[in-house]
C-alpha cells in the first residue's frame, strides 16, 4: 500500500480529538476517510466513514457508522484497512472484572465480518488488564497487535499478539500467540507497530 493524500485512516478518542493519521491508498477507496473513535462518556467505541469532503458516507452500515454494543465498557485504539477493503479495529473491552484485548473486523459496507473470530469479534485474555493500542498486517495477512498486560496484577508489561487472518490465535508465535516482554523498570507498554519490508 503506497502513501497518498487522497485517503486516510484516522484514530480519534475523547471527544473525537485526532491522535493518529495513517494515509493509505486503496484504489477503490481513495475518495473516502475512515475514522475510528471512542466516546468515553458512553463507554462505547464507534467507527465511522466520511468522504474526503467531510460528509458521512451513509452506505457504511446504513447510517455511516458502527457503534459497539459489547458487554462492558470498550475503548478503540487502532485501526487499519486491509487491501481487500475490510477494516480491523483494535482496543480493549471490560469483561466484568478486568480488560481483555478486543479485535474486530468489518466488511467494507460497515457490517461485522462473521468469518472473523466469533461474529467479527475476537477477545484475548492473557493475564490481567490486557489492552491493545496498535496493530499492523503482515504480507501473509497475519495480524500483529501490540499493547500491555499486568501479570500477577502488578506492573504493566509490553505485549505482542499475533493472529491468523481469520482471527484465530497464531499458536506458532510466542506462547500460544502471545509474547510478554517482562521488565524490572516499572510500567511499560507498546503503543504502535510498523512492519518493515
Amino acid at each position: 500500500i503506497s502513501p497518498t493524500a487522497h485517503s486516510c485512516i484516522v484514530l480519534s478518542f475523547v471527544r473525537e480529538i485526532c491522535v493518529t493519521i495513517i494515509k493509505n491508498k486503496i484504489p477503490w477507496k481513495e475518495n473516502s476517510d475512515w475514522f475510528a473513535c471512542n466516546v468515553i462518556s458512553s463507554t462505547s467505541s464507534f467507527i465511522k466513514k466520511r468522504f474526503t469532503n467531510g460528509n458521512i458516507d451513509s452506505s457504511f452500515n446504513s447510517v455511516g457508522l458502527f457503534k459497539s454494543n459489547l458487554s462492558g465498557s470498550d475503548v478503540a485504539q487502532g485501526v487499519v484497512q486491509q487491501e481487500d477493503g475490510k477494516i480491523l479495529l483494535v482496543g480493549y473491552a471490560n469483561n466484568g472484572s478486568d480488560d481483555d484485548v478486543c479485535l474486530m473486523r468489518f466488511a467494507d459496507n460497515g457490517s461485522l465480518d462473521s468469518s472473523f473470530g466469533g461474529n467479527g469479534i475476537v477477545y484475548t485474555n492473557i493475564s490481567n488488564e490486557d489492552r491493545a493500542y496498535g496493530l499492523s498486517i503482515l504480507e501473509n495477512q497475519k495480524i500483529v497487535v501490540v499493547g500491555s498486560t499486568k501479570p500477577n496484577n502488578t506492573n504493566e508489561e509490553s505485549l505482542i499478539l499475533r493472529y491468523q487472518s481469520n482471527g484465530s490465535v497464531d499458536s506458532s508465535f510466542g506462547q500460544n500467540g502471545a509474547l510478554v516482554l517482562s521488565s524490572s523498570t516499572g510500567d511499560e507498554r507498546l503503543v504502535g507497530v510498523q512492519i518493515l519490508s
